[in-house]
C-alpha cells in the first residue's frame, strides 16, 4: 500500500502520470516492468526468511519443549541452543533492525489511508503544512507503538494478534485488487494477465479458507 502511494508521488513527479507522449509511456512501462521485479525479488525473498524463521523456530524451540512463548526475553532465551551466550544480542540486533525497517513503512502506510480516507492532502513529498494530516498521523502512529511498553501491553502477544488480524484481512483485500486489476477503467491496457489472475485467485481461496479453518477451529 505504501510502495503503491510513493510511487504514484514518483510518477506525477515526473510528469509521467499526466502527459501523453510516446516517450511518457514507455517511461510508464518501464517503471511498471521495475516494479513487478522489484516486488517479485522482495516477495520470493521475504518467503524464503519466513520459511527460515519457522524451521529454526521447529527445530529450536518445538525441539526444546518451548511452545508457548509470552515475552520478549522469553523469546532470546529461546535461542541460546543455537547462538549461546550471543542469543540476547542477537535477538536485539534482529528486533532493532526489523523495527528501523518496519516503523517507517507501517506508520507512512496508515497516514497514507487515513489521508485519502478523509480526502486530505498526502506525500512524502509534501512539507508538513501542505500535509497536516498525514504527517500528524505518522507521528501517532510512532506514539502509539513505543508506548505499548509503558501501558504494559505484551508486545509478542500484540504481534501474534497483528498477524491473524492481517490474516483474516489479507484475502478481501486480494480480492479487491483483483477487481482494480482487471477494470479497463482504471487500469486501461494494463489489466491483469492469465497467470495474474490465476495466481491470484488460487492465493485468495486458499488465504480465504485457510483463515474460515482457523476461525471455525478457534471457535470450537
Amino acid at each position: 500500500f505504501w510502495e503503491a502511494n510513493q510511487t504514484v508521488e514518483e510518477e506525477k513527479a515526473h510528469h509521467h502520470a499526466h502527459t501523453k507522449s510516446s516517450s511518457s509511456q514507455a517511461l510508464l512501462v518501464q517503471d511498471i516492468t521495475a516494479m513487478r521485479a522489484d516486488v517479485s525479488i522482495g516477495m520470493i525473498a521475504s518467503n524464503v526468511v519466513a520459511w527460515f524463521i519457522i524451521l529454526t523456530a521447529g527445530v529450536v524451540l518445538y525441539g526444546a519443549g518451548i511452545t508457548n512463548i509470552v515475552s520478549a526475553d522469553q523469546a532470546a532465551g529461546a535461542l541460546a541452543p543455537l547462538a549461546g551466550q550471543y542469543a540476547s544480542l542477537l535477538f536485539v540486533i534482529g528486533i532493532v533492525g526489523t523495527g528501523l525497517l518496519t516503523l517507517p513503512i507501517l506508520s507512512g502506510g496508515v497516514a497514507y489511508a487515513v489521508s485519502e480516507l478523509f480526502h486530505q492532502t498526502e506525500g512524502l513529498g509534501k512539507s508538513w503544512h501542505k500535509a497536516p494530516v498525514f504527517y500528524l498521523t505518522m507521528v501517532i502512529a510512532t506514539l502509539i507503538g513505543l508506548g505499548m511498553n509503558a501501558f504494559g501491553i505484551n508486545p509478542v502477544r500484540a504481534l501474534i494478534i497483528s498477524s491473524v488480524g492481517n490474516a483474516i484481512i489479507a484475502a478481501p483485500i486480494l480480492y479487491i485488487i483483483l477487481r482494480i486489476g482487471n477494470d479497463q477503467k482504471i487500469m486501461g491496457k494494463q489489466v491483469n494477465g492469465f497467470w495474474s489472475n490465476l495466481f491470484g485467485t488460487v492465493t485468495c481461496l486458499v488465504m480465504g479458507g485457510s483463515s474460515l479453518v482457523w476461525l471455525f477451529t478457534a471457535w470450537i
